[in-house]
This record gives C-alpha cells, sequence and structure tokens, in this order.
C-alpha cells in the first residue's frame, strides 16, 4: 500500500468517526438546532411531507427506530 493510500484511508476513518460523533449526546431538536435545519424540519411537518422529514432526520443521524416515532408521532404514519 502506498502512503498516499493509507493516509487516503486514514481520512477516510476519521470522517466516518467524527460523522457518527458530531450529534452525540444531543436530542434531536438539539440536532436540528445546530444543523440549522429546524426551520426546514418544522416547514416539513406543516407540510406533511413524510420523505423530506426522513431526510433531515437522516442528516442529523438520528436511528431509524427514533424516526419512526418522530413520525407517528407526528402522524405522518399510522
Amino acid at each position: 500500500m502506498s502512503i498516499f493510500i493509507g493516509f487516503q484511508v486514514l481520512i477516510q476513518d476519521f470522517n466516518i468517526k467524527v460523522m457518527s460523533e458530531k450529534y452525540s449526546g444531543m436530542t434531536v431538536n438539539e440536532r436540528l438546532y445546530v444543523s440549522g435545519k429546524m426551520d426546514e424540519f418544522d416547514h416539513s411537518i406543516k407540510e406533511k411531507d413524510t420523505e423530506k422529514v426522513k431526510i433531515i432526520l437522516i442528516e442529523v443521524e438520528v436511528d431509524e427506530a427514533s424516526i419512526k416515532a418522530i413520525l407517528k408521532e407526528y402522524g405522518l404514519v399510522s
């Protein structure tokens, strides 16, 4: 493995770790606020745009079970 490829792998591993810890310990509301997606999320809820809500929640690293619970809470799924 060349030094360049080894360096690329190291950077990718670092980026994955940083992304997975970016919102660690934050509530969903905190994640939405910090990411600047709070207004977009609120608008998507008002418009009942289930797919957009899912995308936003995925972007702020909300797990699948929590996404389902949030969608249910807002009446976007039964």
